[in-house]
């Protein structure tokens, strides 16, 4: 479930505040049984403070309750079970006009959460130029600091496989001490410009690097069993670019786009628990207006080979998809009424479940969905 509520005050200023929830019970394939739920609440006040300043500050707390529990000794669970985990982050956020051509926009997050009473932080900084009066061509230059926690199975969960039958695997998963926080920097460039009354070009750049990324460390105990350890590998470059143009007209409008990304890891056939990115995508996205408040989305994507983990290289292969919408403006334009379906070609991929990986879902294939958004 989720809602959120915002508000527009009389000098302006918005405000808005969100809470949202997951919860789970899972009994996945023989290995674990689990009961989980998640709230997460978030606020946010926007605010021109003086004329070239435009300010958001806020906050968000999250709070984690896990059970599990096992029918035999051979599955996984959690030592210190049932567990929570409490999070409270601040934020601030802010866009100065320093001149009518300059902005800079900067963000600066920092985070607390509780196991070991660890806190990181996150921000980004950006500039952005207009080459000329009428803004029609803008260069962006940004930097950037984030960082992703361990998540709980890789710190709590520990378990005992022996062979069973087909298709159970025949190792140790131990609990994790002293985990650090994977980081990422990142910087990026980009140019967006109005080629013609109806025509747009954007192009964006970037290059990334990661520290302390996560993967498994093997051994071997006395039975000559694996044990699989969580810990800091090590890090890996990325680095790619994005080309789109548009053409927009009262009628509608049409775009074509293409992605380049590529990932290189610090080590040969390094664990990262995770595919890697498809090095090429494209696609074509279409909006029309039609009368009486009706409007028509088409967005076609094409993903050639994405590669696996490179411990185990199980490639993903070709994939097209086509996504549809079609929505109506209600109640005097303050409410929209939205049909849709997702994934027409209906590719439907069975979990990824890569080295110790427990928490792979299924991403299902065809999908209809109807969306109901008012605005009071």
């Amino acid at each position: 479930p989720f809602a959120r509520l915002d508000h527009t005050y009389d000098d302006a200023s918005t405000a808005s505040l969100e809470w949202s929830g997951n919860f789970e019970t899972l009994h996945f394939n023989n290995i674990m049984m689990e009961k989980t739920s998640e709230n997460s609440l978030t606020g946010q006040y926007n605010l021109a403070p003086v004329d070239e300043h435009h300010l958001s500050v806020g906050g968000n707390f999250r709070q984690v309750h896990i059970n599990t529990d096992a029918d035999y000794d051979q599955q996984c669970t959690f030592e210190d079970e049932p567990f929570d985990e409490y999070w409270g982050s601040l934020f601030v956020m802010d866009r100065w006009e320093v001149t009518d051509r300059l902005a800079l926009e900067g963000q600066l997050r920092g985070d607390w959460y509780s196991p070991n009473d660890q806190s990181d932080w996150s921000g980004r900084l950006s500039g952005l130029y207009a080459l000329d009066e009428a803004k029609d061509h803008i260069l962006r230059l940004s930097t950037a600091k984030a960082y992703r926690s361990p998540l709980l199975a890789l710190r709590e969960i520990h378990g005992h496989f022996l062979p069973v039958g087909q298709g159970l695997y025949i190792f140790n998963t131990d609990k994790s001490e002293d985990l650090r926080n994977e980081q990422n920097l990142a910087l990026e460039a980009g140019y967006s410009g109005r080629i013609s009354r109806h025509i747009t070009v954007r192009l964006d750049k970037y290059y990334q690097r990661y520290q302390d990324l996560l993967g498994y460390r093997v051994g071997k105990d006395f039975w000559g069993l694996s044990h699989y350890t969580a810990d800091n590998i090590a890090g890996a470059d990325a680095w790619g670019s994005e080309l789109e143009l548009a053409y927009q007209h009262t009628k509608g409008k049409i775009s074509v786009w293409y992605a380049y990304n590529d990932f290189q890891e610090d080590q040969p056939r390094q664990e990262l628990r995770a595919l890697l990115p498809a090095k090429h995508k494209t696609g074509l996205t279409g909006r029309l207006f039609l009368p009486n408040g009706w409007t028509f989305n088409a967005n076609y994507k094409f993903t050639n080979t994405t590669p696996g983990n490179p411990a185990d290289w199980t490639d993903h292969g070709i994939v097209h998809r086509l996504d549809l919408t079609i929505s109506k403006r209600i109640l005097d334009a303050r409410g929209e009424l939205m049909l849709g379906v997702s994934d027409v070609f209906n590719h439907t991929e069975d979990p990824y479940l890569g080295a110790v990986n427990l928490t792979g879902h299924e991403i299902p294939g065809r999908t209809f969905f109807v969306r109901v958004q008012y605005r009071f």
